[in-house]
């Protein structure tokens, strides 16, 4: 019986076909239509909002990198230009340094460690250097 049921409703089932095919088709391209308005109405405007407000957050993001690099450039040529300075200052300090220690030395050669010695022990006084002449 099931088995006379089952083959009777199949036969009805495709003999419904030239009339449900269109239907279907209609009621699908309706659908379709009410979806389509339902998220170009409700689900778009907030979703292109939300991107029109990432889109100025990641153009504030860009332009403040870019004033950054800028900042970092000049910041770095300044930093070179006061670097070659301090290196120069510091190479003449030391060309300075070498010509005194040079007349320390000169300036002991010469006076041959002589020293005489105050009556009262306070402090030494020179002995003066006998001139060739």
């Amino acid at each position: 019986m099931k088995r006379l049921l089952k083959r009777f409703l199949k036969g009805c089932w495709r003999m419904t076909a030239p009339i449900r095919h269109p239907v279907v088709r209609r009621l699908d391209a309706k659908l379709g239509r009410l979806i389509t308005g339902a998220i170009q109405s409700q689900v778009m405007p907030p979703v292109v909002d939300g991107l029109d407000h990432s889109r100025h957050a990641f153009w504030r993001i860009e332009h403040a990198l870019q004033v950054a690099q800028v900042t970092a450039e000049r910041n770095t040529t300044e930093i070179d230009l006061v670097l070659n300075g301090l290196i120069r200052e510091i190479a003449r300090l030391q060309h300075q340094v070498e010509a005194l220690q040079d007349q320390v030395e000169a300036a002991t050669y010469i006076r041959n460690g002589l020293t005489l010695v105050d009556g009262d022990g306070d402090g030494e006084a020179e002995l003066p250097l006998a001139e060739a002449g």
